[in-house]
C-alpha cells in the first residue's frame, strides 16, 4: 500500500469522483451533513483516508469528494492506494463513537446520563423534538452544552436521587426537564422531581405529579407503549397544572408525536434558539376540573 497527504481541491475531487467504484451506495443525508459541518469550520484532518484499490477506483471517500465539490473549499487528507479489493469486506464494522463516548473523551462525570440530558435539551431549545430530521454533529452538541452547562447539576440532582423502588422509566427526559423547569425556578424543579422520582410526599391523588408518575409507571405493563416524545409532553403537562396550582382529575392525554416543542409554563424565551412554536393544549387537557 501507498500512504500520503494530499490536499483536495475541487478538480481534484471531481477527478477521483470519476475514480470511484460505482457500487459503492451514496447518502444525500450524510452529504448534507458533511457540507453543513465544513460550512459550519468543523472539518479536521483526523487521519480518515480516502482509499483506492488496486485498480485505481475509489472505494471510500466518496462522500468528502462531493463535499469539497459543493462547498468549494479544499481539505487536506491521507490517501490510501493499492488496498487489495477483498480487503474493504473488514472495513467500517467498528462502532461509532456516539455522543456519551465524546463526552467520556471530553472528561464530562456521568457522561452517559448527560449525553441521554443533552439530546433532549437540544431538541427541545430547537423546536425540533423528533429524533428524525437533520443530523446534529458532536460539535454541536457541544456547543449546546457549552450554553447549557447547568445541565450538568440536574444530572447530578437527579442521580443523588438514588434508585428507589418503582422508580419511572425515562431518565433523560427526566433529568431534562429537571433542567428546563430549574430554568423556571430552581425550588420548582426540584421539588417536582424528586417527588415524582421518589413518590414521597404525594398524598393527593389529583396532585398533577402523582398523576404523572402513576401513568408513567402504568405505561411499563401497557399493551400499547407510548414513545418518548409523547412522555416528554405528559412532564411538560404535569409542569403547567402544577404551576397553575390546578388539579389533576384525570389521566393526561397520550396524544400523537409533533416535532413541535410543547409548551412549558414560563420557559424563558430568549433561550430558545429560534421562535417558539408552541403545541396548543387540546380542550381535554384543560378540563381538568370537570
Amino acid at each position: 500500500m501507498k500512504t500520503a497527504v494530499e490536499t483536495i481541491d475541487v478538480e481534484l475531487a471531481q477527478r477521483y469522483l470519476a475514480e470511484r467504484d460505482d457500487d459503492r451506495p451514496f447518502s444525500n443525508g450524510h452529504l448534507r451533513y458533511l457540507v453543513e459541518r465544513q460550512k459550519r469550520g468543523e472539518w479536521q484532518t483526523n487521519g480518515d483516508s480516502l482509499k483506492f484499490d488496486t485498480d485505481g477506483k475509489l472505494r471510500d471517500g466518496q462522500h468528502r469528494m462531493m463535499m469539497v465539490m459543493q462547498t468549494g473549499i479544499p481539505i487536506e487528507v491521507v490517501v490510501v492506494r493499492d488496498i487489495a479489493p477483498d480487503a474493504f469486506i473488514t472495513m467500517d464494522t467498528g462502532k461509532n463513537r456516539n455522543l456519551s463516548d465524546i463526552l467520556a473523551i471530553k472528561k464530562y462525570p456521568n457522561h452517559a446520563s448527560l449525553a441521554q440530558a443533552l439530546i433532549w435539551v437540544y431538541r427541545y431549545v430547537t423546536d425540533y423534538m423528533s429524533p428524525g430530521g437533520s443530523r446534529k454533529s458532536h460539535e454541536q452538541q457541544l456547543g449546546m452544552l457549552g450554553k447549557h452547562s447547568e445541565l450538568q447539576e440536574s444530572v447530578a440532582f437527579c442521580l443523588n436521587l438514588g434508585q428507589p423502588a418503582g422508580r419511572p422509566g425515562f431518565q433523560g427526559i427526566t433529568m431534562a426537564t429537571h433542567y428546563l423547569f430549574s430554568r423556571i425556578d430552581t425550588e420548582a424543579a426540584n421539588d417536582f422531581i424528586e417527588r415524582y422520582v421518589t413518590g414521597l410526599r404525594l398524598e393527593e391523588q389529583t396532585d398533577p405529579v402523582a398523576v404523572l408518575r402513576g401513568q408513567v409507571v402504568s405505561f411499563a405493563t401497557a399493551r400499547v407503549k407510548p414513545v418518548a416524545l409523547q412522555v416528554f409532553r405528559l412532564y411538560a403537562l404535569a409542569w403547567n397544572a402544577k404551576r397553575e396550582g390546578r388539579q389533576q382529575k384525570q389521566l393526561y392525554k397520550v396524544r400523537p408525536t409533533s416535532p413541535r416543542r410543547p409548551k412549558i409554563d414560563g420557559f424563558p424565551k430568549e433561550l430558545f434558539q429560534e421562535s417558539q412554536m408552541e403545541m396548543p393544549l387540546y380542550p381535554e387537557d384543560e378540563e381538568v376540573n370537570s
